[in-house]
């Protein structure tokens, strides 16, 4: 799914994925057709084995993953290095110069499965201070 600029693709993380796949074909064609890839799956998938490589290949902007009850994110990391920081714009928001590639940037963003508080009674009332995250994209 392609929004602007922006390239969304989604795989399964149960399914085979290996360079011999049908998703690794179809990912391998689907690649090309934006220039900024978010790639996302449901369990993280951040290692210096296959994925970093396939992701480096290909040139992922940034990875989503979900199944960790937590929030984090990584640099702009391959093989277990970190090739570029974040930096703060005026705002003092954390954003990431995209100029020049250098490496996925993963973020686990499995809040949804989180709870800090009892389940609720009043289904009424909404917190928005747990469980958001925004991603920005200047084109």
């Amino acid at each position: 799914m392609a929004i602007s600029p922006v390239h969304f693709t989604v795989i399964s993380t149960k399914h085979d994925w290996s360079l011999t796949s049908e998703q690794y074909a179809w990912m391998n064609s689907d690649r090309f057709s934006t220039p900024w890839i978010v790639f996302t799956g449901h369990r993280p998938m951040y290692s210096t084995q296959l994925w970093g490589i396939i992701s480096k290949i290909y040139q992922v902007d940034l990875a989503v993953w979900g199944h960790v009850p937590s929030y984090e994110r990584t640099c702009a990391v391959f093989q277990s290095r970190c090739l570029q920081h974040p930096i703060k714009d005026l705002a003092g928001v954390n954003f990431f110069d995209t100029t020049i590639y250098s490496a996925p940037v993963h973020a686990v963003v499995g809040m949804a499965e989180f709870s800090l508080d009892d389940f609720p009674r009043n289904f009424m009332e909404l917190d928005l201070k747990v469980g958001i995250w925004i991603c920005k994209s200047d084109s």
